[in-house]
């Protein structure tokens, strides 16, 4: 699988959050790999609206309801059509603590009937996906593990729009994490922008990628995608 983190872009303001949304749903139809957009607030709605297709905010906060102004609520996202949420990206990091209480508040039953006495209607509990990043496999070690997240995406912030992809800087690390996380999926993510990136990735355990500029930047994001999804299909 492949996450597409749009950022904030400036390829991703207006009309370019759509075009980019179609690339990635075209290269998915057309390379049988799962892809799927994490966009910006701002265009949650009319992504969905126009494509009817999965697609993810980039954060979700702990506050689901309430006077809590400014904050980014989880529970109104999923009524817009959220599918999924990236928490504790290296650019928008949460306390481990407040992860917890996130996922407790979207995985939990008894929080799921509260929200959905709250607002009035049944909500698709099931198909709400998370994914969690982290940084070190000190944190894989200390409160990665204990989390109950669908998905643990390692990105190392040093490594993340630079050249070099964390699959040829770091294919030590992401055996071990690997290892340390038996029961989890694990994604990767940071510099990675070739086939063969993708190759390195999936030989060593992990079952998606998470990009960004290497897609968002590109004046073809949807051959970049293409070439992407080609180290999901070689053996």
């Amino acid at each position: 699988m492949i996450w597409v983190n749009f950022k904030i872009y400036k390829e991703t303001f207006g009309d370019g959050a759509l075009f980019l949304a179609e690339a990635c749903y075209r290269a998915a139809q057309k390379s049988g790999i799962k892809i799927i957009p994490i966009v910006s607030p701002f265009d949650l709605v009319a992504i969905k609206e126009k494509f009817q297709k999965e697609v993810w905010l980039q954060h979700g906060d702990v506050f689901f309801e309430g006077a809590k102004t400014g904050w980014l609520s989880p529970l109104q996202a999923i009524l817009k059509g959220a599918d999924g949420f990236l928490l504790n990206h290296s650019e928008h990091k949460l306390p481990p603590g407040k992860i917890s209480q996130v996922l407790a508040y979207l995985k939990r039953k008894s929080w799921q009937k509260k929200w959905e006495a709250l607002v009035g209607k049944k909500l698709p509990w099931d198909k709400v996906a998370t994914m969690v990043c982290f940084r070190s496999q000190g944190q894989a070690r200390k409160w990665v593990r204990r989390l109950d997240a669908d998905w643990i995406a390692y990105e190392p912030p040093e490594l993340i729009g630079g050249d070099v992809s964390v699959s040829k800087a770091q294919p030590g690390v992401i055996q071990r994490i690997v290892s340390i996380l038996p029961k989890k999926k694990i994604v990767v993510g940071a510099g990675i922008k070739n086939v063969e990136d993708v190759k390195m990735a999936v030989k060593l355990g992990a079952k998606g990628i998470l990009v960004s500029s290497a897609v968002v930047k590109s004046s073809r994001p949807e051959k970049v995608l293409l070439q992407l999804a080609e180290g999901f299909l070689e053996k």
